[in-house]
């Protein structure tokens, strides 16, 4: 679960992509705090 807040919202970008390249991370449950 990524839990950032709105400042860093386009962070998650990257974790997706880091989650893709490393493929056993099957889930990837974005959202934004404030």
């Amino acid at each position: 679960i990524s839990a950032v807040g709105g400042a860093t919202i386009l962070d998650q970008l990257t974790l997706a992509e880091a989650i893709k390249a490393v493929g056993s991370i099957k889930r990837f449950l974005p959202s934004e705090f404030g």
